[in-house]
């Protein structure tokens, strides 16, 4: 038995050496595509004229009517209104935890007695936490927050001139020079204004930034577009030598498992020499991939597989299992980050067999 199975796992992969070249070549092509994609994917997935909304937890030890005042007017500010959405939280454990969730991209701790500080300019800094994954959402929040650091600096600087203007009892000629050297000097004080804030990274579930995401994304969608190569090999057996198979005492079981065997080995050889690409272009991946890696390939074959025996027309197979699985991987947050999706696709992430998928091959490669 062990005997005509061996040599119809030879038979098969045979078979499949002879499609090698056209495999390799249709990978080469759609990774050259995904390259290209990967070097424009900002400009690609976020438009310039549609922005959601951005998570971020605030901290304030003092529940006071001056604190309370200074949030309402940060959330009443047009800028703020239009791309942030300021959640308050109890204590900082809380909104660590709610990071680590990839509920919220950052975390903004105010200092107890910060405000009585600002108009001396020995106030505290603001701890400002961040996850592991440097996306496009987090250099928004941390432009928005170098900002606000430099106007709080400006202010401070400006605050501080004219009040010790008014104890002099300069006259107003003298004032307004000052005034005007003053927003002179502004632009160069507010430039190294930096320090008010202390970053700090915790562990995040999402530790991967949008290119390496993209990457994984790309690489299983060229893993399932080699369905459209594997789909004619898995029918390529005809009736006569499926029919002798059987007179010999074969199985329905062993020829899926040879045609299993040999699916997987032509998209692991698609990954070798993507693996050899991401080493040429920089990217550096886990060399421990070349193993890890399998079990993706496993599945990939094994999807068009199931596929390809359930349904006869091979167009029709290639179709439904494309169009499948990339909705899947887009519902999965494949390409765009499940913080910037609609809240009830937010919700359904986690059950998606495709997420954990993309987070294994994240892990696997990176």
């Amino acid at each position: 038995m062990k005997d005509r199975f061996f040599r119809l796992l030879h038979a098969d992969f045979k078979r499949a050496v002879r499609i090698i070249p056209g495999i390799f070549i249709t990978a080469l092509i759609f990774a050259c595509v995904s390259w290209i994609l990967l070097i424009y994917s900002d400009n690609l997935i976020y438009s310039k004229d549609i922005f959601s909304h951005v998570s971020v937890g605030l901290y304030i030890p003092e529940n006071n009517s001056y604190n309370n005042l200074a949030v309402n007017f940060a959330q009443n500010m047009d800028s703020v209104k239009e791309s942030l959405n300021i959640i308050q939280v109890t204590d900082v454990e809380e909104g660590k935890m709610l990071i680590k969730d990839n509920k919220i991209i950052a975390l903004i701790v105010i200092p107890a007695n910060f405000a009585d500080g600002i108009t001396s300019g020995d106030n505290p800094q603001i701890e400002l936490y961040f996850g592991e994954n440097v996306s496009l959402e987090e250099h928004l929040v941390n432009d928005m927050i170098a900002v606000a650091s430099d106007l709080l600096g400006t202010a401070q600087t400006s605050y501080k001139a004219f009040y010790h203007a008014a104890i002099l009892q300069h006259d107003k000629k003298y004032v307004k020079d000052a005034s005007d050297k003053l927003d002179e000097a502004n632009l160069t004080y507010v430039a190294g204004r930096m320090n008010i804030f202390e970053v700090k990274n915790i562990n995040s579930n999402s530790a991967h930034n949008l290119r390496e995401t993209l990457t994984a994304t790309f690489l299983l969608a060229i893993f399932t577009l080699m369905c459209f190569l594997l789909t004619p090999f898995y029918k390529g057996h005809n009736k006569a030598f499926i029919m002798r198979y059987y007179k010999e005492g074969g199985s329905k079981c062993s020829l899926l498992i040879s045609k299993a065997i040999c699916g997987t080995f032509l998209i692991y050889l698609v990954y070798i020499m993507i693996f050899i690409l991401l080493l040429v272009g920089g990217t550096s991946p886990n060399i421990t991939s070349v193993i890890t890696m399998i079990p993706v390939a496993a599945f990939s074959a094994t999807i068009t597989l199931l596929f390809s025996e359930l349904i006869k027309s091979e167009h029709l197979v290639n179709t439904l299992l494309f169009i499948s699985i990339i909705l899947l991987i887009y519902l999965a947050g494949g390409v765009i980050p499940p913080l910037l999706m609609p809240r009830f696709l937010q919700s359904a992430v986690k059950f998606n067999p495709i997420y954990h998928l993309l987070k294994y091959i994240l892990w696997a490669i990176y």
